[in-house]
Parts: C-alpha cells; sequence; structure tokens
C-alpha cells in the first residue's frame, strides 16, 4: 500500500460528503476502492472521476467526492445512457453476471466450514478469491446502479419525459405515481421471496385450529420446545428458513437473524391469520404491476427508445437490491473468515475486520501484524483512491489530510423546506424519527416519519411502521426508494441534509408526489 499519495490541488474543486454509511470496515471499503475510476472508464462512463476517499471514525464512514469530478461523471453516465440504450443493457448484464459470481464465490467458500481445518495458504486463498469477485462485483455496479443517478439525471430526464408525454395526449395523470409504476420491477427481489417463502409456511396452520391456539399463546422463547413436541416437521422447515435467509438483514458487519426473529413473524403471521390471502396477493401483485405497465405505455403511446429505457430502469432499480444482497451475503462469508484469521494471528476480529485485503497473506503467512495500527483504523482513518492507487492515513496524519483538502460547506440553518425526489407518491403529516442505525428502531412507532441517512436492509423493522420515509442520499435505486414502493409508503430521497436540518420529535409534511418535505 502506498502512503506517499497526495490529492491533485490544481484546481478548485472542493470534496464532499455524499453518503454516512454506518458499520462500515475495511473489508468493503478499502476493496472498495480497487480500481474504481478506472473502470467507470472501461465500462464506458468517462474519464472524470480520478478520486475517491472514505473517512472511517469509530467504525462509520463517509463516502467523499469532488463536486464537479462526481457532477461530470454523472452526467456524462445519464446522458450515455439516454442516447446509447445498448450500451446501457450491456452494462447491466455485467453488472449481474459480477453479483451472481460473488455470490456464488461466497457460497463456495461457506461450504468449507470449518475454517479450522484449512491451511494457512489455504485460508489466504479463500479471503483472495472472495475479495476479489467483491470488488468486481463492485466496480462493474457503479456505473449503472450509482453512478448513472448520483445527482439525478436520468431519474429527472424519465420524470420530465413521462410529463411531456402526458402533457401531450391531454391525460390527467398523476406522473410520479405513472413514475413508480413503469420503474417498478416485475421480478421479485430476495426479500420478497423471503415474505412469500414464510406466509406459505404459516398458510400451513389454517386448517389446524390446535396448533394455531399453541402458536399463538406459547412465548416466543418456549415456541420452539413446543414445535418439537406438537409438529417437528414444521420445527425444520422453520429452521432450513432461518439457514436459507440468517444474511438478509446482515448489511456490513452483522449481526445475522437468528431463528428466534423468524419464529416472531412467523408467530406474528399466525395472529393475523390472513397469511392465505396475503400469499395470494404477494404472487398476484406481479402480474397486477405488469397489466398496469402494459397500459401505461400503451395510453402514453411510449417510442420504441423509452420503452427500452423504462425497461433497462427496471433492470436497474432490481439490480441495485440484487447487488445489495449478494454483498451482504458475501460480506458475512468474509467476516466468518477473518474470524478464523483472527483467531490464528491472536488479534480480536474487530481488528482482523481493520486489515486492507493486501494485508491477509503477510498476516497468515508472515505474521506481518500491527494491532494497534488496526484499532486507530477504526477509530480515524481516511482511506484516499486514485488511479495510481490506495493510500491509508490514520490518526493525526489522517486528520491533517483532511484539513488540506478544500471541503464544501453545507447549509442547514434557517432551513424548513426541503426538496428531493419523489420515490414513491403520497402525502402524509407526522413526527419525525431520525433511524440511521439498528439500535435506532426501537424509538420507531407506527405513524412515525422516518428519517435517515440512507436505508438498508436492516432497518426495515423501522420502515414498516412509518408513514413516509426521508432519506438524505438516494435516487431511482436505491434501497429507500425499492422498499417504499414494495410497502406503499410515501417516500422521498436525495434531500440530501434532512437528518441535519429536522431533529426527533419535529412535526413534518411529506408531499411525496412533487419530492417535498416541510416543517409544520
Amino acid at each position: 500500500m502506498s502512503k506517499r499519495q497526495t490529492t491533485n490541488q490544481s484546481h478548485r474543486d472542493p470534496w464532499f460528503v455524499i453518503e454516512r454509511i454506518p458499520d462500515l470496515n475495511y473489508v468493503m471499503a478499502y476493496t472498495i476502492l480497487k480500481r474504481y475510476g478506472r473502470y467507470v472508464k472501461q465500462q464506458g462512463g468517462g474519464s472524470f472521476l480520478r478520486e475517491i476517499i472514505f473517512i472511517i471514525e469509530d467504525g462509520n464512514a463517509k463516502l467523499c467526492y469532488r463536486r464537479d469530478q462526481l457532477h461530470r461523471t454523472a452526467q456524462y453516465i445519464a446522458a450515455k445512457a439516454v442516447r446509447d440504450v445498448a450500451w446501457l443493457a450491456k452494462a447491466n448484464r455485467v453488472v449481474a453476471v459480477a453479483a451472481r459470481r460473488y455470490r456464488a464465490v461466497a457460497s463456495q467458500q461457506l461450504r468449507r466450514r470449518p475454517y479450522r481445518k484449512l491451511s494457512d495458504r489455504a485460508l489466504a486463498n479463500a479471503l483472495r478469491d472472495l475479495i476479489t469477485a467483491q470488488g468486481a462485483s463492485h466496480a462493474t455496479g457503479q456505473t449503472t446502479t450509482w453512478l448513472i443517478d448520483a445527482e439525478d439525471h436520468f431519474t429527472t430526464y424519465l420524470f420530465d419525459y413521462l410529463k411531456a408525454r402526458a402533457a401531450e395526449q391531454k391525460l390527467k395523470l398523476n406522473v410520479a405515481e405513472v413514475f413508480s409504476a413503469l420503474t417498478t420491477p416485475l421480478k421479485p427481489s430476495y426479500t420478497e421471496i423471503e415474505s412469500r417463502e414464510i406466509l406459505a409456511l404459516a398458510v400451513r396452520i389454517g386448517r389446524r385450529p390446535a396448533l394455531k391456539r399453541l402458536i399463538i399463546r406459547t412465548p416466543l422463547e418456549a415456541l420452539p420446545d413446543a414445535l418439537r413436541r406438537a409438529d417437528p416437521v414444521l420445527l425444520r422447515a422453520l429452521t432450513r428458513h432461518q439457514r436459507r435467509w440468517f444474511w438478509l438483514h446482515h448489511n456490513y458487519r452483522g449481526p445475522v437473524l437468528d431463528l428466534a426473529y423468524f419464529l416472531q413473524v412467523f408467530q406474528g403471521l399466525v395472529k393475523q391469520g390472513n397469511a392465505a390471502v396475503l400469499l395470494v396477493q404477494a404472487k398476484a401483485s406481479a402480474g397486477r404491476l405488469g397489466k398496469q405497465q402494459t397500459a401505461l405505455v400503451k395510453q402514453l403511446k411510449l417510442d420504441a427508445k423509452h420503452r427500452a429505457l423504462f425497461d433497462q430502469a427496471r433492470v436497474i432499480v432490481w439490480l441495485k437490491a440484487y447487488r445489495k444482497d449478494c454483498m451482504y451475503y458475501g460480506a458475512f462469508t468474509a467476516n466468518e473468515l477473518l474470524r478464523e484469521l483472527a483467531r490464528r494471528c491472536a488479534i480480536s476480529f474487530t481488528q482482523a475486520e481493520f486489515l486492507a485485503y493486501p494485508e491477509y497473506g503477510p498476516a497468515l503467512l508472515k505474521h506481518q501484524i500491527n494491532p494497534t495500527e488496526l484499532m486507530e483504523r477504526k477509530r480515524f482513518s481516511v482511506i484516499y483512491g486514485t488511479w495510481d492507487g490506495i493510500a491509508v492515513y490514520t490518526g493525526q496524519r489522517a486528520k491533517q489530510f483532511i484539513r488540506r483538502l478544500l471541503w464544501e460547506r453545507e447549509q442547514t440553518r434557517n432551513v424548513s423546506t426541503l426538496a428531493g425526489q419523489p420515490a414513491c407518491p403520497g402525502k402524509v403529516r407526522g413526527r419525525v424519527v431520525i433511524v440511521n442505525h439498528v439500535s435506532d428502531i426501537p424509538k420507531m412507532k407506527a405513524g412515525n416519519i422516518m428519517l435517515s441517512e440512507t436505508t438498508y436492509p436492516a432497518l426495515v423493522p423501522a420502515m414498516k411502521k412509518a408513514a413516509a420515509i426521508v432519506t438524505n442520499v438516494g435516487g431511482l435505486t436505491c434501497h429507500a426508494a425499492i422498499i417504499s414502493r414494495e410497502l406503499k409508503i410515501p417516500c422521498v430521497v436525495g434531500t440530501k441534509i434532512a437528518t441535519q436540518v429536522f431533529k426527533d420529535g419535529d412535526r413534518v409534511e411529506v408531499d411525496a408526489t412533487n419530492g417535498v418535505v416541510r416543517k409544520l
């Protein structure tokens, strides 16, 4: 790793924080920067993006870009996608293949457990293979599932096109609802698949009143033993379900979903007594949506090019969720391998998390490791990536590095109204609850307005309680946009500073049809 790089200060292009990412370790952060800008160029996304920074503080990260570099990149990619749909489709296919391979490699490595049986070299190679697949998945995905809409250019083009078509056809349509319908994928996400599978298990109970009473009345902690006696086949099915989906909300550092989580969901569905209805609705939803999309295309008389663009927009939305899910599965696998590395190197798992991938081999094979440096990286460090390589700075050197840079200032004082992107239409009022971490979820009550820097699978339980969702970052393909559409919850994304402007308890109105959040 180079430690002598300095930023190019030949022009006054300020840095800014585009996203705050909770619980991010070097397994993810360092690997993300490998070939970052170069691969964007290789994919045809232009050669503007040449620098990127992660600032790590207490295990949480800030992702930073230069303003002009990001603007020119996002603008170039969106314009190229609109101009050349075939290029966009090809890029999306590459993303899907890389993500699928990453998950396959992660699954292959999990099957090699217990890792104690592996030699040091075999363990180092397993980590290398996994990180290589992870790097390829992340690098390919940047162009079309992140940068294409980092500044809303692609979404704005599609939205404005729909408004123009509706006006030309003299149609009185809610364009936000039309946009939401035309950009919602028909292919189910892993979250939707898991939901259908546990609904199917709950349907089994419908004609067995005695078993239903047992499940409803038994305390959660006693439910496994009760099912073991009453219906061991059902318990085995629920256990298989947990083993299949334990990683679903893992994010980058865990924890996994245990059997108690799925038993609680299952017990709740049995108590509601409408699992059969919900399952029928879930299975029929894609068919209804497909018919709605076909009708809208005909009603608006979309031409072939724009039909293809909306097809690819749906692919991007699906890919965003698919890539994230593959990454969380891969993150679990990487963490399991690192636990074994930590055991062999006599360091803590937390210290192992902050090894950079080039250090895995030397740590295992040559015992080259600095535990103090690893903890310093977690406390405060900077990872600076350029086309020439990656540099890591820790402690005071990291702070000095940051101070030398020109930073963009955010105006958050005396702001009462914010604009963002309408991800799922609707208008509601309620009290703000800021949820950035899993530990914030207990604050959420039904009907609250959930504000977040960005959402991720572990926050879904809070999202399900929200009357509306508002995020600082995100666009067409972000997690909040995807989940809000699944849940039919009004959602505004990309407000940039909502969590800095509003605080817990503030009353706000969320107009997700027009993308406006206003303090009452």
